[in-house]
């Protein structure tokens, strides 16, 4: 079968590309990839240069600044892309304290922050995702919340 030919059967039938199959993809779910691999990499430095001010720790936090910037403003196109952004405002805005700190117990009392953990476990749990790891491990996971 020749181009033409494959081209006019698939016409006739009605071949085409859907706009659900068009959006699958969420630019959301690479740039938080991107981020998140970022963002780890600068916590696995913090016990070599506690002050912060390596140049190598300098150049991570601009990259993880860009791609944050850049999700803040782009709008989710998928669940997966709005699982991102709940998991990128729970790392961003969520718990401050380390897990088992005074303020770590006052912060699971704190409205807006449990909100955000029941947001992120209902998108996970609707994308059938897994639960979301925390960037920074001594902090409180949604699912204590």
């Amino acid at each position: 079968m020749d181009r033409r030919t494959f081209l006019a059967s698939s016409a006739s039938l009605s071949v085409t590309t859907s706009s659900s199959t068009a959006s699958a993809f969420d630019p959301l779910v690479g740039m938080f990839t991107q981020w998140e691999k970022t963002k780890r990499q600068w916590f696995s430095l913090i016990p070599e240069y506690p002050n912060f001010d390596d140049p190598e720790m300098l150049v991570l936090e601009e990259r993880e600044s860009k791609l944050f910037q850049q999700m803040i403003v782009t709008k989710a196109q998928t669940l997966e892309g709005l699982r991102c952004q709940i998991a990128l405002l729970w790392e961003e805005c969520g718990p401050d304290f380390i897990a088992g700190s005074e303020g770590s117990d006052r912060e699971r009392s704190d409205p807006a922050l449990r909100l955000k953990a029941q947001i992120l476990l209902g998108v996970e749990g609707l994308s059938l995702a897994p639960l979301w790891q925390s960037i920074n491990p001594k902090m409180l996971p949604a699912s204590q919340f």
